[in-house]
């Protein structure tokens, strides 16, 4: 798919991938496509798994705790089943 991207037209200048391998696997389709993060195309990932302070460049990589995740859908669920009408929010405060 990253590949894909980076034959059109218009390539992307920026790229958010929901996790840190998926996140890996688009930086050596970059790389491969001859152009380099992060000066042809910004690159994040998610989760910060360990591997990914080891990419050349190093990956940058949203951290989010487990924890507060699930605490936070927990207290979601919690508030639909008792009928409360939830609008948009950040996933963590």
């Amino acid at each position: 798919a990253m590949s894909a991207l980076l034959r059109g037209t218009r390539p992307p200048t920026a790229v958010v991938c929901s996790n840190d391998w998926t996140a890996i696997g688009a930086l050596h389709a970059i790389d491969a496509a001859g152009l380099r993060v992060p000066g042809d195309i910004s690159l994040v990932g998610f989760d910060d798994i360990p591997l990914a302070s080891y990419t050349s460049p190093p990956l940058t990589s949203v951290r989010m705790s487990a924890g507060d995740v699930g605490s936070t859908a927990f207290d979601a669920l919690f508030r639909l089943i008792g009928g409360e009408r939830l609008a948009a929010t950040p996933l963590l405060e």
